[in-house]
């Protein structure tokens, strides 16, 4: 949660090219929490399916179009034939939608999760199914987001959002990490839906939301209810468990949005007092960027503090942290002449590392290797892409030169229809749409 939250707070994606495929890799699966860290994310690149979004030809007579970059996505606005839009794109290059009065009329699906987009114009509806930041600097949108797939929403001073529609309820409590509310912004409305549990909008008199989701958190049944401020902005939630232990969540925001803290409370059958078991304390500096944290998990007595480090871009190159425990730890961002992520450098008590990005023209990611002192070796993942920019095959090699592949299929419209994973060991395993698992 903490990195997550850190990557999207200050506005650059820590592990860009793991951030990236761990957005699309989970998407339409288990909506379990997962970290970014690089080891697990190889292994999960091979691991799971990559689902792109799905389109359609026709939609009430428009046809829908697919675009890679800012200017494919203007013309595609200018284009009276065009009822949906798809942007898919790996680019890291920042992105922005000009206002303009014809995309009232269009729908806009993002898919891109490496890109930091602004969008300024009003749109029939926006579905965000992936982007590193997401800036709404116009009112009137009506936007959709699945869970985890977004990681920073920012909402411009004094702008609004109409609605804001969050598929699956599990995770959103983490609503108020990645969406900043600036000074004078509002979302007018919120509503949450989930395949199981169906669609639950905030009570707009109370502001609060409460549903029952039968596995909300570690599979859990429980009963969460959640309070909001006038801006959208969650104050405070509670999660009443069928079988654990309840726990109270509060929160503090500073006048720019900032979250400056979030408080965690267990309620034991045994004790009418509450035990905080959740703290987490975040400055920032005059830009709004993440300055120092402090965290503390629930259930665990390890206080973590880190400082943040920017270069002149207000790019993120240097985090130092140490806890209550003795150990300390150093991680470096270097960048390339295009301002991508090329080098992350990473120091604790135990080990050294060094992971490694090669970009294409496209500025989609094609190698990332990984060394480390507890290994002789290094593991190196490579990615091969169609000419649309989905990601269709990705080999990895462990450190102990084990070979995975990953092979993706899609049909002519962009719609994921395969994907065939083979182990170091030669074992096969194949999925598609409709098969469980």
């Amino acid at each position: 949660m903490f990195q997550t939250f850190i990557g999207t707070v200050a506005g650059t994606v820590i592990d860009v090219h793991n951030a990236c495929k761990k957005g699309r890799n989970m998407k339409k699966r288990s909506s379990s929490k997962f970290s970014i860290k690089p080891l697990i994310c190889l292994f999960m690149l091979a691991l799971t399916i990559i689902i792109t979004a799905s389109v359609t030809v026709h939609a009430a007579g428009k046809k829908t179009v697919r675009v890679t970059t800012q200017q494919e996505l203007i013309d595609a606005i200018n284009n009276s034939s065009v009822g949906t839009i798809v942007l898919r794109t790996e680019t890291q290059d920042p992105i922005t939608i000009p206002s303009n009065k014809n995309a009232k009329s269009k729908k806009l699906i993002v898919d891109a999760n490496c890109s930091v987009i602004t969008n300024k114009a009003k749109f029939k509806s926006i579905s965000i199914e992936g982007a590193s930041h997401f800036t709404e600097a116009v009112s009137g949108n009506t936007i959709e987001i699945p869970t985890y797939y977004l990681y920073k929403l920012e909402l411009a001073k004094k702008k609004s959002i109409k609605k804001l529609v969050l598929t699956g309820y599990t995770g959103f409590e983490e609503c108020n990490m990645f969406c900043t509310i600036r000074k004078g912004a509002k979302i007018k409305n919120i509503v949450v839906k989930s395949e199981t549990d169906g669609t639950v909008a905030i009570n707009k008199s109370t502001r609060t939301l409460s549903y029952h989701d039968e596995a909300f958190e570690w599979g859990e049944p429980a009963d969460v209810v959640m309070t909001f401020d006038k801006s959208g902005r969650i104050l405070n939630r509670t999660e009443d468990f069928d079988y654990e232990n309840d726990v109270k969540f509060t929160y503090k925001y500073d006048k720019n949005g900032n979250l400056l803290e979030s408080r965690g409370y267990v309620y034991y059958e045994d004790s009418d007092e509450p035990n905080e078991a959740e703290v987490n304390i975040y400055t920032y500096d005059k830009k709004n960027r993440v300055k120092t944290a402090s965290e503390q998990g629930r259930y665990s007595l390890i206080v973590t503090y880190t400082s943040f480090y920017y270069d002149g871009k207000g790019r993120l190159i240097r985090e130092a942290g140490e806890d209550n425990n003795g150990g300390e730890s150093i991680r470096e961002y270097t960048y390339d002449s295009k301002g991508r992520l090329q080098k992350i450098l990473y120091e604790d008590q135990n080990e050294s590392s060094v992971t490694e990005y090669e970009y294409n023209d496209k500025g989609y990611v094609v190698s990332e290797k990984y060394t480390s002192t507890q290994y002789d070796n290094y593991a190196l993942s490579t990615y091969e892409y169609d000419k649309y920019g989905n990601c269709v095959k990705t080999i990895n090699t462990d450190f102990y030169g084990g070979v995975s592949t990953s092979e993706v299929t899609y049909d002519e419209l962009g719609n994921w229809i395969k994907s065939v994973w083979t182990t170091p060991d030669g074992e096969v395993y194949v999925s598609e749409p409709g098969m469980a698992g």
